[in-house]
C-alpha cells in the first residue's frame, strides 16, 4: 500500500532501505564467519573489563589457564586477609585491651575484664567457668536463675559445706532456702571466684564478724543483718541515691527491736531450745533501735528503672508496735531487657521470678482494708564484689 507525505509517495525509499539493509546484513554475516574459520589470521582487538591483557605471543592460551590464574590471585589474597586478622586479634587480646582497661580504671563487669581467671576443678568446674564469663551484676542473675531453675544443682550446693561445723542450728547451705538464706547464698556464690569461697562467703554474710554461732547470726534484717553487712563492706545502702536520682525522696522508718522477746516466743513455740535461749539471753536482753531508709510503695513506678540489676529488694512495714520487725521478705531485682523482675523465695521454699511491679501491687491489694502493719515501701541494698572491696556497682545508676 503506498504512503504519502507532503504529496510525496514513500514506496520507493522504503524499498530502497530494505534492499541496502539487506545488503549490509549479508556483508556482516559474511564477515563473522571469515573471523570464525580463519582466527590465525584474526586481529581483533581483546573485549574490555577481561581480567588479563592479550599479546601477540598469548594467542595459544586457553582460557582454563586464565581462570587458573585469577583463582589462584584471589586465594592467595584470602590468605593473606586471614593471616592478617589472626595478628590483629592476636595484638587485640595481648595489648591492647590492657591497655585500655589500665587507662580507664574500669571497675564495671566488662566482658574483657571481669574476675580473675583462676584455676577450677570439681563438680563446680563448668558453672563458675560459666561465671567468670559474665560481670559482677550478671553472677547474680545467673547464680539465682541456677538455684531457682536446677534441682540437680541444688544438690550438688550442699555438697560445698560437707565436713563443715559451725556452732548453730542453722545449715550453711540449706536444702529448702527461705527468703534470706537465698539472698545471702546466691550472694556468696556471685562473690566467690572459686567453690571453694562459697563457705566462707555465706558466713561473711549470715554472721557478725564472720564468726559462725547463733548469737552472732544476723536474725533481724533492720538490726543486724543490714549494719552489721554495711560495717563489713559488703553491703551498700542505696535507697537515698536510687530514690534522688527518680526525682523523689527517701523516708525513714524507726522500730525498737526487743530481740529477747522474740527469743522466748521462738521458745515458747518449740523453735529453739531453752538451754540455746538461756546462751544468749543476757546479751539479748537490750532493745536495739533501729531505722530503716525506704521508698514510698505508691512512688515505684518513679523509681523502677533507676534501680541497678542485682540490687537486695527489702520489703518494709509501717512499725505498728506489734509485729517483731519491719522487714518482712527479701530479694533480688533482675533486669532483663525492659523488664524489671524480683527473684526471691516465697513463703514455702518455692523459688519464684515476677514482674517487680505487679507483685508490689498485688502486695498492696491483699492487705485488708486499714490495716495497721501495711506495706510501705522498699528498701535497697547492694552487695559489693569481693574481687574489688572498695567498688560498690554503679553501672545502673
Amino acid at each position: 500500500m503506498e504512503r504519502k507525505l507532503g504529496g510525496k509517495s514513500l514506496k520507493g525509499k522504503s524499498v530502497r532501505k530494505s534492499k541496502t539493509t539487506s545488503k549490509a546484513g549479508s556483508k556482516s554475516v559474511l564477515k563473522k564467519k571469515t573471523r570464525t574459520q580463519s582466527p590465525k589470521q584474526s586481529k581483533i582487538a581483546p573485549l574490555r573489563g577481561t581480567s588479563s591483557r592479550i599479546m601477540p605471543g598469548d594467542i595459544g592460551r586457553t582460557s582454563h589457564q586464565h581462570r587458573f590464574s585469577r583463582s589462584f590471585f584471589y586465594y592467595a589474597m584470602g590468605a593473606v586477609a586471614l593471616a592478617v586478622g589472626a595478628v590483629y586479634l592476636v595484638y587485640q587480646e595481648t595489648f591492647a585491651d590492657k591497655a585500655i582497661y589500665a587507662a580507664h580504671d574500669m571497675t564495671t563487669p566488662v566482658a574483657k575484664k571481669l574476675a580473675p581467671q583462676v584455676a577450677i576443678s570439681g563438680p563446680f568446674a563448668e558453672e563458675f567457668k560459666q561465671a567468670q564469663m559474665v560481670g559482677f551484676q550478671d553472677k547474680i542473675s545467673f547464680w539465682s536463675s541456677y538455684i531457682e531453675r536446677n534441682l540437680e544443682g541444688r544438690k550438688k550446693l550442699l555438697t560445698l559445706a560437707m565436713g563443715q561445723k559451725i556452732d548453730d542450728i542453722a545449715p550453711i547451705i540449706p536444702e529448702k532456702y527461705n527468703c534470706t538464706t537465698f539472698v545471702e547464698t546466691v550472694s556468696a556464690l556471685a562473690r566467690s571466684q572459686t567453690p571453694d569461697d562459697v563457705v566462707k562467703n555465706i558466713l561473711a554474710i549470715r554472721y557478725r564478724g564472720g564468726q559462725a554461732s547463733f548469737e552472732n547470726r544476723n536474725h533481724f534484717p533492720e538490726s543486724d543483718w543490714i549494719p552489721n553487712n554495711q560495717e563489713a563492706r559488703i553491703l551498700k545502702d542505696i535507697t537515698g541515691e536510687v530514690a534522688s536520682s527518680a526525682g523523689v525522696s527517701a523516708q525513714v522508718e524507726k522500730k525498737e527491736i526487743d530481740r529477747g522477746k522474740w527469743l522466748s516466743e521462738q521458745v515458747k513455740h518449740n523453735r529453739l531450745s531453752r538451754n540455746l535461749a538461756s546462751v544468749v539471753s543476757k546479751d539479748w536482753s537490750t532493745p536495739v533501735d533501729a531505722k530503716v531508709t525506704y521508698i514510698e510503695i505508691g512512688k515505684m513506678n518513679a523509681v523502677m528503672d533507676k534501680i541497678p540489676s542485682g540490687t537486695i529488694l527489702n520489703l518494709v512495714h509501717k512499725n505498728d508496735g506489734v509485729h517483731p520487725v519491719l522487714i518482712t521478705h527479701q530479694g533480688f531485682v533482675i533486669r532483663d531487657g525492659s523488664q524489671v523482675l524480683l527473684r526471691h523465695a516465697s513463703t514455702g521454699g518455692r523459688i519464684r521470678t515476677n514482674d517487680l511491679l505487679s507483685y508490689l501491687q498485688n502486695l498492696v491489694r491483699q492487705q485488708k482494708p486499714h490495716s495497721k502493719w501495711p506495706l510501705i515501701g522498699i528498701h535497697l541494698d547492694q552487695i559489693n564484689d569481693s574481687a574489688s572491696p572498695n567498688n560498690f556497682l554503679r553501672e545502673s545508676m
